[in-house]
């Protein structure tokens, strides 16, 4: 069964500024989001606390929540790695 992926609206923001900077890295941020709907874990990604997880896709950070109950991912924030 596969899951929901939801954008919070502060990572929306943050995706539109990509867009207008790096458009050819974005999709691949979206390409990723995309697979976390077969498997919220992948091996790629960190946990962060108890319901959270950080995923690396090239500089790009992306945050998001798993909410086991109704079967969704929150994507919270998405940004530059250090």
């Amino acid at each position: 069964m596969t899951w929901t992926v939801t954008w919070e609206p502060t990572a929306v923001n943050a995706t539109v500024r990509f867009l207008e900077e790096h458009p050819d890295i974005l999709s691949d941020v979206f390409a990723a989001t995309d697979l976390l709907t077969e498997d919220p874990k992948p091996p790629s990604s960190t946990p962060w606390g108890t319901s959270h997880r950080r995923l690396r896709v090239g500089r790009r950070r992306i945050l998001y929540r798993i909410d086991d109950a109704h079967r969704t991912l929150h994507i919270e924030h998405v940004g530059f790695t250090a």
